[in-house]
Order: C-alpha cells, then structure tokens, then sequence
C-alpha cells in the first residue's frame, strides 16, 4: 500500500529531532529508526486494518532503510 511509503521519511524526521535534543547516544539512533519504523507499521496497521501483517513488516523494512540512509548520511558527512 502506497500510504507505508511515508514510514520512511518519518522515521528519518523524529530520529533527526532526537539526535538534535542529544537524549540519546548516537550509536543507538540506528535501532531507534528501526523501533520507530516498527511503532509506525503497527499504528497504520491499527487504523488501515486492510492487511496488518504488511504494514507492520514495511514498517520495520522502512525503518530499516531509514536507519541505513542515515549511517550513509553520516558516514558521507564525516
């Protein structure tokens, strides 16, 4: 479904907010977009109860994307 597309861009947005408040070590960022990514699956598998299952696992797929394009982003930047 086109709408878990968004599940990417948002985990990147609130992992960036996190990492600007500095609450958390950055080392630990790449399993919050894994977590958040997951959080977000499961709420639109809540509200578009269409298929559950896929949305909880893109959610987890684009969290972990997300995750990668951020080390990429840092690793670029550094």
């Amino acid at each position: 479904m086109e709408i878990n597309l968004l599940i990417a861009p948002l985990v990147m947005v609130l992992v960036e907010a996190v990492k600007r408040t500095e609450t958390i070590s950055k080392k630990w960022l790449p399993l919050l977009a894994l977590g958040l990514g997951l959080v977000i699956g499961v709420v639109f598998a809540i509200v578009l109860p269409d298929d559950a299952l896929m949305h909880v696992v893109n959610g987890i797929l684009y969290g972990a994307a997300a995750a990668g394009i951020y080390d990429a982003a840092q690793t670029k930047i550094n």
